[in-house]
């Protein structure tokens, strides 16, 4: 089997490489989301406060928005990668499509020349010719 791999272009590898870096700032941000969380939670708790309560006050103001923030982040790397991935196939079909050459050049248009009848009988081509 002959099998071709098409070869990435340069905004792909940028694509997908930008994707890579995104998706590390959102597992790095949920991270640190959870710690931050942690430390808050158990800075109250240690002050003597309930820990339902902490939790019931503390994870809708501190913890989901970075969680929220973290699935955004992913989502805009994977945004990214697919866009590279149609781009390196867009950029595959319209190489084979047509050359750019050809897309330049217009093809001529034949033209067709006939004598009407009316030229025949009056004999247009000679006109030293009496009628």
């Amino acid at each position: 089997m002959n099998t071709k791999k098409a070869k990435k272009t340069t905004t792909t590898k940028v694509m997908q490489v930008a994707s890579i870096v995104v998706a590390l700032i959102a597992i790095l941000n949920l991270v640190n989301s959870i710690f931050v969380a942690r430390s808050i939670i158990n800075q109250y708790i240690s002050q003597g406060f309930k820990r339902a309560d902490v939790l019931e006050a503390v994870l809708p103001t501190q913890f989901l928005p970075g969680v929220f923030s973290a699935v955004a982040y992913l989502g805009i790397a994977v945004l990214l990668w697919s866009a590279g991935l149609i781009y390196q196939k867009l950029s595959l079909i319209s190489s084979e499509v047509v050359p750019a050459e050809e897309m330049l050049q217009p093809e001529p248009i034949p033209v067709e020349t006939e004598v009407s009848p009316v030229e025949d009988e009056l004999n247009l081509d000679n006109p030293e010719e009496d009628i």
